[in-house]
């Protein structure tokens, strides 16, 4: 017999020379003749092994529900990320532009239809628009149609907008700027707003000598009557570059004859994809032009409410693509309202809200404003030296140039 078959033949190791042997603390006491040792022993092992299994349970669970953590690090930029600034008039539709471009293309207009005209378009902006208002003849209707389609016509260009650049209207880093660097944006209540794009997209270092400083001419003389919102002044949005502008609810109001001054904050949020609970990606678009902006969960929530009012009111508002008709008549305008009214309500627009997910990397822009009063007297002498100067056919000069001293003191607080 060989060697090998007389060890498999040895006798195994009984169960006390295992635990003698084992690297397992406290196992090799099972096996001690004192029952009592025996039974304290058995009990520690017990109760350690449970208390390791909870451990392990707990591990797999927290694992398989993909935890993630907020990481906060404060490190010094050397070149700062510059965001897009846009700016709406609180009116939408410039009177005098309006009354000029109605004489151009309907030469036999009086102005006593022209007044008719503004009166009209002034009570739709009430609340109960269906009660308040009475429908226009044929002919006006068709007048305010027509100029609707044109709204560059007949809403604040940027060049009335700014001051004349004599008087430094727009600086940014330090450099002039004018309204080349503006791109128009239109949004329904405020019509044509204007986004400014800085010939570059970093600056050195914060500050206001960084920063972007605007003069602006708010043109209240020509404001159209809006019981709906009477207000005066100018809608200002601060947002990450090439990034849709959300003036509702983030636009500031900045007051006329105020110097205000606005410090800006950046948050850069990165959002995890599937299988983390904030899921980020992009959602298909329909009425948002992807083209001109990014994505993001506001834009995509903004896209929702357009294919309600595409499938409810059949017509579409300024800002949304596609060959729909404008949203332009008594009827659909009541329907948007009725729409607007209720959105909560709509089971396919909230399904289609809860379907919107983050974009996997976004920036929010936090704003502090501080205020100081506009010295008055000084800005008019040098408003009316401009004018008379440059003989310049600004709409600011039109407005101030059959004023007198103290009205144009007046006018620009």
């Amino acid at each position: 017999m060989s060697n090998n078959e007389e060890m498999l033949k040895e006798k195994p190791e009984s169960l006390r020379e295992l635990a003698h042997c084992t690297t397992l603390h406290g196992v090799r006491f099972l096996a001690e003749k004192n029952v009592f040792r025996r039974i304290f022993w058995a009990a520690c092992l017990l109760g350690a092994t449970s208390f390791c299994v909870l451990q392990v349970k707990e591990a797999v669970e927290y694992f398989r529900s993909r935890p993630f953590s907020t990481v906060i690090t404060i490190k010094k930029e050397t070149k700062i990320s510059f965001p897009e600034v846009t700016i709406c008039n609180m009116n939408s539709i410039h009177t005098g532009k309006y009354s000029r471009q109605v004489k151009r293309l309907f030469p036999n207009t009086t102005d006593r239809e022209i007044e008719d005209d503004i009166s009209y378009m002034s009570r739709s902006f009430r609340v109960n628009f269906d009660s308040t208002i009475k429908t226009g003849n044929v002919s006006q209707l068709n007048r305010i149609r027509v100029m609707l389609r044109n709204l560059t016509s007949i809403s604040y260009g940027i060049d009335d907008i700014l001051l004349p650049k004599e008087l430094l209207s727009c600086t940014w880093a330090g450099k002039t700027c004018g309204a080349q660097n503006f791109k128009a944006f239109y949004d329904s209540k405020s019509f044509q707003c204007f986004t400014f794009q800085p010939s570059e997209s970093e600056v050195g270092m914060a500050g206001i000598s960084q920063g972007l400083q605007l003069k602006m001419n708010v043109g209240t003389d020509w404001y159209l009557p809006n019981s709906y919102e009477p207000f005066v002044g100018q809608k200002v949005v601060v947002h990450p570059s090439g990034e849709y502008p959300q003036l509702d609810p983030y636009a500031l109001l900045i007051a006329p004859g105020i110097h205000t001054s606005c410090a800006v904050r950046r948050i850069q949020f990165i959002n995890l994809g599937t299988p983390y609970q904030t899921n980020c990606g992009e959602e298909e678009l329909k009425y948002v032009n992807r083209g001109k902006y990014s994505y993001s969960r506001v834009v995509c929530i903004e896209d929702c409410f357009y294919k309600i009012l595409v499938d409810r009111c059949h017509c579409k508002t300024i800002e949304m693509s596609g060959d729909l008709p404008l949203c332009l008549d008594d009827v659909q305008t009541n329907c948007i309202l009725a729409l607007a009214e209720n959105m909560t309500k709509v089971d396919s627009y909230l399904k289609c809200v809860n379907s919107c997910r983050e974009s996997c990397k976004n920036s929010l822009y936090k704003t502090k404003l501080s205020t100081a009063k506009l010295n008055s007297k000084t800005m008019a002498n040098d408003l009316d030296d401009i004018c008379k100067l440059k003989n310049q056919r600004l709409s600011v000069c039109e407005e101030i140039q059959n004023k007198s001293h103290m009205e144009k003191i007046q006018f620009v607080r």
